[in-house]
């Protein structure tokens, strides 16, 4: 089979703004895996490369799509959005599962919706709109709403007091000029379970995330 590959190449790993995107030896080793099984593995490249050359996709029978894009919280559902376009079968989510995951908000409510338990929050679309008086107890983390892999989230993300709290919303505004979400702390570990399939789907083992201090 020959399967294409999109990727956003990660050329500066210092670049917060690259946080999300694959360095070349991911794509490598994904490329290598998929001939190992057989099939012919084609490099594709993100969003502006099947933009600029949507000829590339032709003969292509199904994308893996690794693309994280760049800039607007739907970034991440461009790629498969072009792919449906075109007629062309991909692996992963859909658009509007991925455009409702990448905003933290829309996700919380979803998840309060369908009885799944979240730490409470509050949304926060520029440093002028805080509350005067916020309707959490602290502690609470402040985060991008928009942003994924931990981009925004420091030794400076959980604040204990009001003045703190202004401080890191104006800071986080100022280097991420979107929405805020600031939220109850949850004092533990993360963890990561990834879910593969559809009917049924297949939940692996949970992943203990290690936390940067």
């Amino acid at each position: 089979m020959r399967i294409g590959v999109a990727y956003d190449l990660q050329t500066d790993p210092s670049d917060e703004r690259q946080a999300e995107f694959d360095p070349p030896r991911t794509i490598l080793a994904v490329t290598k895996a998929l001939e190992a099984l057989g099939h012919e593995a084609v490099n594709l490249g993100g969003v502006r490369e099947l933009l600029a050359h949507p000829e590339c996709l032709d003969g292509i029978a199904l994308v893996l799509s690794l693309v994280e894009g760049s800039g607007g919280r739907c970034r991440e559902a461009w790629v498969p959005t072009l792919l449906e376009l075109t007629g062309v079968p991909y692996v992963g989510s859909r658009p509007s599962a991925l455009a409702v995951a990448l905003d933290k908000a829309v996700a919380k409510r979803l998840a309060v919706g369908t009885g799944v338990s979240t730490p409470r929050w509050v949304s926060v679309p520029n440093p002028a709109a805080l509350p005067a008086r916020l309707p959490l107890h602290f502690p609470v983390i402040v985060k991008p709403q928009h942003e994924g892999s931990g981009i925004g989230v420091d030794g400076g993300a959980v604040v204990h007091d009001d003045e703190a709290l202004r401080a890191r919303v104006q800071w986080l505004f100022a280097r991420w000029p979107e929405p805020v979400l600031v939220e109850e702390f949850v004092p533990f570990g993360e963890l990561t379970v990834c879910v593969i399939g559809n009917d049924p789907p297949v939940a692996y083992p949970a992943i203990q995330r290690p936390l940067d201090p």
